[in-house]
């Protein structure tokens, strides 16, 4: 079995933000944005979605102003590729697990 730390990014004075994102999309325009997304360190997590957007991601910055000059980065790079974008900001925590308690074995 493996286990994983739960980091509680606020006690180090960091803050999670989500970030949605919808490309004016082209198999060249999503390689540039997914190599963007692997080698940008303050993203810790992306997925392709489908929907209305086409990525989103949780972005650890130390501040706000730190999360806005990121976004001004990205939309620099990709100023002609990014449609829109959203930003998801969590204000209380209401329910955090790991993993599901459904996928995990009863104990007898």
């Amino acid at each position: 079995m493996q286990y994983r730390p739960v980091v509680n990014y606020a006690a180090l004075g960091l803050t999670v933000n989500a970030l949605l994102v919808k490309l004016n999309y082209s198999a060249k325009v999503a390689a540039a944005f997914e190599t963007m997304l692997r080698s940008t360190d303050a993203i810790l997590w992306a997925t392709k979605t489908f929907g209305e957007y086409d990525y989103l991601m949780y972005v650890l910055t130390k501040d706000v102003e730190e999360f806005h000059e990121m976004i001004n980065r990205m939309k620099r790079q990709f100023e002609d590729s990014i449609k829109t974008y959203e930003v998801l900001s969590a204000f209380e925590e209401l329910k955090y697990f790991f993993m599901a308690e459904s996928v995990v074995p009863e104990k007898r």
